[in-house]
């Protein structure tokens, strides 16, 4: 009901600045429109579009959390039964996927943002996926999770640290949905204390075991930080739109998860028409266009399970395939900037 009256109000300032547009001047000449007035109109068009869709994911996310996942999130903290946590956590990610299709519903019918997905993996929600993206935007994670929800993928999560475990609600939430968290000791911490060695990678890789009883989407952004062009002249990029990327994460996630893994997609992720994409545009739907181009990628299998922070030459083996990797990748991005890709 609160979003069909939005779009009544929306679909109403529409109306207006098309009726400011074609009025009549004297003598029944008609007024040309003024640049000015079109430009401020639209801007208050897109402002309260982007202030509809955050109220209508922050509202609907409380309607869900607290009568539907909250108990269910406390039931399985009481219960210590094994099985019947796990049917605890699939009804927690069914509440999940109803918050993340009223972010798609926001996205479609309140912001209006016109997004392009081509995937042609499909239909597969019982899989264990790992997704590596670029991330330039904290919209990123939203245009994801549109990807997962349209395609009927997997419930997306992410390695989290340790220490994320303890921050209000957003620890107990990703603790009740199985996010995978990870605990990494410094080389500092390796040399004081030599059994903690290798402790850091079967931790995570135990806490992994879970997704051989549900279907997962765990997404990697392999820059490790959002990039931006400040960022990539700092750090020396090679690539005209990424960062380097952190071939250590990602061999991390291999050795995690490399047993349980159905396929490893990538996914370039693109506004095109905007260097530095933010969320608020995206909420606002400003942006011009959005494209998400998922595909399999093919890793060596002699990269999964293998010790990255603990053997050189694996290190340099799979450090210069995902340059390579990456360097074929930036040049994807700069056709699709280009719109020279296929629409």
């Amino acid at each position: 009901m609160w979003a069909h009256w939005w779009m009544r109000c929306t679909s109403s300032a529409r109306r207006i600045i098309r009726l400011s547009h074609s009025g009549c001047g004297p003598a029944g000449r008609t007024k040309k429109p003024s640049l000015k007035g079109e430009s401020i109109m639209s801007g208050l068009l897109a402002t309260l579009r982007g202030i509809g869709t955050a109220t209508f994911i922050v509202l609907s996310l409380f309607l869900l959390f607290f009568p539907f996942f909250l108990p269910l999130a406390l039931i399985k903290l009481l219960v210590p039964h094994f099985r019947f946590r796990l049917g605890c956590t699939r009804a927690m990610v069914w509440v999940a996927w109803r918050w993340m299709a009223c972010i798609d519903f926001a996205m479609d019918h309140i912001a209006r943002q016109k997004i392009v997905i081509d995937n042609p993996v499909q239909n597969r929600p019982e899989a264990r996926l790992l997704l590596i993206s670029n991330h330039q935007s904290w919209a990123d994670i939203l245009v994801l999770i549109r990807v997962l929800a349209k395609s009927r993928l997997p419930f997306p999560r992410f390695f989290i640290k340790q220490q994320m475990i303890w921050v209000p609600i957003i620890g107990f939430a990703t603790w009740a949905l199985d996010f995978p968290y990870m605990k990494r000791y410094s080389r500092e911490q390796v040399e004081k204390n030599p059994s903690l060695k290798g402790q850091d990678l079967e931790t995570t890789r135990r806490a992994c075991e879970i997704y051989r009883h549900q279907p997962v989407a765990v997404i990697n952004f392999a820059e490790g930080t959002r990039s931006t062009a400040a960022k990539r002249q700092a750090s020396g990029s090679p690539y005209k739109r990424l960062l380097k990327p952190k071939a250590g994460g990602t061999a991390f996630m291999l050795y995690a998860m490399g047993d349980v893994l159905d396929e490893v997609l990538e996914v370039a992720v693109v506004y095109r028409g905007s260097d530095n994409p933010t969320i608020w545009q995206y909420w606002c739907g400003t942006l011009p266009e959005v494209r998400a181009i998922v595909r399999p990628l093919a890793i060596p299998r002699e990269y999964y399970g293998r010790d990255y922070q603990n053997d050189a030459e694996f290190q340099d083996s799979f450090r210069n395939w995902m340059n390579d990797y990456w360097a074929g990748k930036d040049k994807e991005i700069i056709r699709l900037h280009a719109g020279e890709a296929e629409d």
